[in-house]
């Protein structure tokens, strides 16, 4: 599967034209980092965590907390 990788944080304030963001259907995923993904989880009964998608982003450990299908990207 091709991806990329787009920090929100990054694009705060810019024009979407000046983005690479494609205007196709894809998925988009929201991470977290580990420290706040439990902070956000621990009032919730029955999370089994085993199941939550994890990387390392950046030396950082980040949990996949949502993700979501779309028509266009952009």
């Amino acid at each position: 599967m091709n991806f990329s990788r787009i920090k929100v944080a990054s694009i705060v304030g810019v024009s979407v034209s000046k983005i690479s963001i494609p205007e196709k259907p894809g998925v988009y995923r929201w991470w977290f980092p580990e420290s706040l993904a439990v902070s956000l989880l621990s009032s919730l009964s029955g999370v089994d965590s085993d199941c939550i998608q994890k990387e390392k982003i950046d030396d950082q450990n980040y949990w996949c907390l949502y993700f979501g299908i779309s028509r266009n990207l952009r």
